[in-house]
């Protein structure tokens, strides 16, 4: 089976998020993918964070509808910070399974400031998804070196649906500002179910600081 591995906060999750596993879901590239929301990225240590409990739940609610899309509590849970950790757990959980890692264009642009970036493409084959202003033949210009050191026939780039570049086009930052600065435009990047439950909580109005877990 071919499983594929989608770290990041997720905070929140949005459109950009839900097209992307379902492009490659559509394109038959794995069988089933792992969201697995991250306790903190190192390479962002300023972000500030709901609550694991929180966005364990709007994920949930985001895959509610694809069965092949499965929430992972591991890396919270554990207070995993460093990716080649999240992958030497499902590479030891998961021995006979072929593993894929996704990510966006702008995090393969700063994979080798990761930890152990190298073991890490080598158990898990990159799937780099352009952003939506990116084509396919820009996206492997704009990478070539990387491409290079990274063995390119293991790498898979794929572009977007021209029709899902305005609901993708948006991130997790962007959506977080608008709601502090109370701006609504922010409800059109989220499904419904997501928008309800950040109102509902009252998340991402005010500073916020990292949370536990478990904290409501």
């Amino acid at each position: 089976m071919n499983i594929g591995i989608y770290g990041g906060s997720f905070n929140p999750p949005h459109y950009g998020h839900h097209l992307l596993v379902q492009q490659v879901l559509r394109e038959r590239l794995v069988d089933k993918v792992f969201y697995v929301p991250t306790w903190r990225n190192p390479l962002k240590p300023e972000t500030h964070y709901a609550s694991g409990f929180h966005r364990i739940a709007m994920l949930a609610l985001m895959t509610q509808r694809t069965p092949e899309a499965i929430v992972s509590d591991y890396d919270l849970k554990n207070e995993i910070t460093e990716s080649y950790q999240t992958v030497m757990w499902f590479f030891n959980t998961f021995p006979k399974d072929r593993l894929f890692f996704l990510m966006g264009s702008d995090a393969f642009e700063n994979i080798k400031l990761w930890t152990n970036w190298e073991w890490l493409v080598k158990k898990a084959t990159p799937i780099v998804i352009a952003r939506p202003d990116e084509n396919h033949h820009e996206l492997k210009r704009k990478h070539y070196n990387h491409l290079m050191d990274i063995h390119p026939d293991v790498i898979r780039l794929i572009s977007r649906h021209p029709k899902e570049f305005i609901k993708a086009n948006t991130s997790s930052t962007e959506i977080r500002r608008k709601i502090a600065e109370g701006k609504r435009s922010w409800k059109y990047h989220c499904p419904k179910s997501i928008v309800n439950y950040i109102v509902k909580h009252n998340l991402y109005k005010g500073d916020m600081s990292q949370e536990s877990f478990y904290t409501c």
